[in-house]
């Protein structure tokens, strides 16, 4: 596959995937949620990009944290079940998915390529990472936020 993954990953991340390329802080903006759906609005996006200045800024979002820290970490054993549950309610790529799919513009067939080849490109990725040489200490703060 080359780099950056399929023409059909591509055109689902809208052609806009720029590796290496990592805003300021100052650059991000967050924005308050949009009420409703978004599939269900007529322009989902519209109120969004019209508060976005000329010149453009990339916008932060966020989701819920569905699993635990890491295999050490069991976060049954601070979490309520319910909350958890309802975090899982919340997730927005099965959402997304289930909407998708209800409209007709997703299918099981293309849904589980996907799927698998995302599941390869991870596992490539998870590969050369975990082969890879230790990093320099020197780089720690490297690429956390864009030169100024």
């Amino acid at each position: 596959m080359e780099r950056g993954g399929s023409a059909l990953l591509r055109e689902l991340r809208g052609g806009r995937h720029q590796p290496g390329r990592l805003p300021r802080r100052s650059q991000l903006r967050r924005h308050p949620p949009l009420p409703g759906d978004l599939l269900l609005r007529e322009q989902p996006l519209g109120d969004l990009r019209a508060a976005i200045p000329p010149g453009g800024r990339p916008g932060r979002g966020g989701a819920g944290r569905l699993q635990s820290h890491s295999t050490d970490d069991d976060q049954r054993a601070y979490r309520d079940a319910t909350e958890l549950a309802a975090e899982a309610a919340r997730d927005p790529i099965p959402r997304m998915r289930d909407a998708l799919m209800e409209r007709g513009w997703l299918t099981t067939e293309t849904d589980t390529q996907l799927r698998e080849e995302v599941g390869r490109e991870v596992e490539r990725a998870t590969e050369a990472a975990e082969s890879a040489s230790d990093p320099d200490p020197g780089s720690l703060g490297r690429h956390v936020y864009a030169d100024a």
